[in-house]
């Protein structure tokens, strides 16, 4: 018969042998938590945003708007390192 069915952290946990830091926050590697996802999508729309302010016409309400989108990414990915989404420093494993 089949295996009883997992929840998707212990499953992950298996697939992947998911690292923990000395303080109990999960470890990830290479860029692949969600702070670094979040500020490298912000990052991405802002240039594509930015690219249809300079090609098109030169535009610098749509440039002001891609800035804003890079700031405010920025920021995101700094608060979700901050609250324990991030992969964190070398000093805290």
């Amino acid at each position: 018969m089949s295996e009883p069915s997992t929840g998707t952290a212990e499953r992950e946990e298996r697939n992947h042998q998911v690292e923990y830091s000395s303080d109990g926050r999960r470890y990830y590697h290479h860029g692949r938590s969600p702070a670094a996802w979040v500020g490298s999508m912000a990052a991405l729309i802002a240039f594509v945003v930015a690219f249809f302010g300079f090609v098109p016409a030169f535009n610098l309400t749509v440039l002001i708007i891609s800035v804003v989108i890079a700031v405010v990414g920025l920021i995101a990915a700094v608060v979700l390192r901050a609250v324990g989404l991030g992969q964190g420093s070398r000093r805290r494993r």
